[in-house]
């Protein structure tokens, strides 16, 4: 293995303006290569640590529902059960016709939640009960998660894909069938089994002060792409009791990878934790999209999804060559609003994450995720 050329595509990156990026690679259940580059702090005072912490955003959706997916192995949840078995102010649901509504072809299912087939957007304009809601800063997953369902759906359950609000609602279903604070089963069935100590979705003090620096890529009509210091917020906490299964966790390479290890090698992690059977994991990878709606989620991003289905929660790769991919069908994984990435091949037992901190930068996810993943296993010699 020779991992001379990544280590330098990495330090590149933070040449050309990212302030912080970390990358681990596992094979076989044990790390191969890991390389860090930049400052976590804007005054380039502190220089990169793997210790750093991030908001990991959309990545917190392979954890969500790697999570459910342990209650669905034991019967507690259906994916095919409609919502409203688990959450009673989903049994009344409407669907947008126009400016009026009209009632549910089909039932809006956990499997649609999970594959963002449901009819949910992240367009917080559209729910103004959830605005409304989080003023308490009190309010809870399931307070907040039923706020959703006051307004009609976008499209019939099924019907279309739209990235939305789906997976919160499943860590409200997770939270009423397991009768724990979603965090708190996290925690138990994930986090600790693994030994997975640095990592939540609300971060203890000394845990604030260790976040990375936030920024955000700014596009100008002159073609100039600043990068600019945010703050270091994750907007979708939505209050201080609520646990966002969509985009709630901090973390970092490091920890995040130890979970998800399992996921490629067979359900197991290191320390020999089953976290989910290999035939679950199979289940999670499969396309859950019909052809045509397959072919709008590709057209929503083509450069980074060509080849690519929607699995429960995950983009799930289906033609490598349409991909340009060097890695194997059935690979799986997904990123974060900030940059980072997962890429899990249980073929190849390969793990990737990538991690950054930057807001709407949109080369991370068309071009640098690309040609990461292709030098990774061109240097496994695969």
């Amino acid at each position: 293995m020779n991992f001379d050329a990544l280590r330098k595509r990495i330090d590149a990156l933070v040449e050309n303006g990212v302030p912080e990026a970390q990358l681990i690679v596992r094979k076989d259940g044990k790390e191969v290569f890991r390389h860090i580059a930049g400052y976590s702090d804007a005054a380039k005072q502190r220089i990169a640590r793997y210790d750093d912490l991030f908001w990991l955003f959309s990545m917190t959706k392979v954890y969500t529902m790697t999570a459910a997916l342990r209650l669905v192995e034991r019967g507690l949840i259906d994916l095919d059960e409609p919502v409203g078995t688990y959450l009673p102010e989903f049994k009344s649901l409407k669907v947008q016709d126009g400016d009026g509504t009209v009632d549910l072809t089909s039932p809006l299912t956990v499997r649609c939640l999970m594959s963002m087939t449901g009819g949910f957007n992240y367009d917080f304009n559209r729910y103004p009960e959830m605005q409304e809601l989080i003023k308490n800063k009190n309010a809870s997953t399931v307070e907040v998660v039923n706020a959703f369902s006051k307004r009609p759906l976008l499209f019939q359950p099924g019907s279309k894909y739209c990235y939305g609000f789906g997976h919160d609602i499943v860590a409200a279903v997770v939270e009423v069938v397991s009768g724990k604070k979603f965090r708190d089963f996290v925690k138990d069935e994930l986090l600790d089994p693994i030994g997975i100590t640095d990592m939540g979705f609300h971060p203890t003090p000394e845990q604030q002060s260790r976040i990375a620096d936030k920024w955000r890529v700014e596009y100008r009509e002159d073609g100039s792409k600043p990068i600019t210091l945010g703050p270091k917020i994750n907007w979708l906490r939505l209050t201080d009791n609520y646990d966002s299964g969509g985009a709630g966790l901090f973390g970092n390479a490091e920890q995040y990878i130890k979970m998800v290890d399992a996921l490629a090698n067979g359900g197991i992690a290191e320390n020999g934790y089953r976290v989910l059977k290999p035939e679950t994991i199979d289940l999670m990878r499969t396309n859950q999209l019909t052809q045509g709606v397959t072919e709008e989620f590709q057209r929503q991003s083509p450069k980074a999804r060509n080849g690519y289905g929607y699995g429960l929660g995950v983009r799930t790769l289906l033609d490598p060559k349409a991909a340009e991919s060097h890695s194997a069908v059935g690979e799986f994984g997904w990123d974060g609003a900030a940059g980072s990435y997962v890429l899990i091949d249980p073929e190849n037992h390969v793990t990737i994450v990538y991690v950054e901190h930057i807001m709407n930068h949109g080369d991370i996810y068309e071009v640098h995720h690309k040609a990461l993943r292709n030098l990774i296993y061109q240097s496994m010699g695969l």
